[in-house]
């Protein structure tokens, strides 16, 4: 696990309560070269751990952590709800955020859906397809998600989705596990 692998979840509060919590450790990723001691933690319905972390793992989890560790830094969670990092299996971020640059599906046909994009696809750049890819992996990173499995579109001869992926998993590399799975 890493440090922005932990999702703190209000259980009483709103999605959005769970997005700004977690856009605030987003931004401290800091902490992952540090000794961090999270306290008050609820992990699998026991209350009040400890979590230590340096260089942003996991080192230990228990209840009695404060007297045995050093911590360049103390975080109180409140009694929130601590999970593993969560896994999105299939989606394709080669299409994401594209609706407004497709022609229209008229009869909502998965055939024509299919040709639509097919006539989408062929003015799409390797920026373009990694910017809005990246958009959604933000999107899903700041809800908890970690690893990600993204179907790729290769019967572009050019290849332009794969090597936009391929360049947008090694940026994301530190903060999220991206599997390329190549569609059709």
């Amino acid at each position: 696990y890493f440090l922005y692998g932990i999702a703190i979840m209000w259980l009483t509060k709103s999605v959005a309560i769970l997005q700004t919590d977690l856009l605030k450790f987003y931004k401290q990723s800091r902490l992952r070269h540090e000794k961090t001691l999270f306290t008050n933690a609820k992990l699998k319905g026991i209350e009040q751990l400890k979590i230590h972390i340096v260089d942003g793992k996991i080192q230990e989890i228990s209840p009695d952590l404060a007297d045995k560790v050093q911590a360049n830094e103390t975080i109180d969670l409140e009694g929130k709800l601590v999970v593993p990092p969560y896994c999105d299996p299939h989606i394709h971020l080669d299409y994401v955020f594209h609706i407004k640059s497709a022609a229209a599906n008229k009869t909502g046909s998965l055939f024509e859906g299919i040709q639509r994009w097919s006539e989408t696809k062929a003015h799409l750049t390797k920026e373009e397809i990694k910017d809005r890819a990246k958009q959604a992996m933000k999107q899903e990173i700041l809800t908890g998600v970690q690893h990600i499995r993204t179907h790729v579109d290769v019967t572009d001869p050019k290849l332009t989705a794969l090597q936009a992926m391929l360049k947008l998993r090694e940026e994301v590399k530190d903060t999220c596990d991206l599997q390329i799975i190549a569609f059709p």
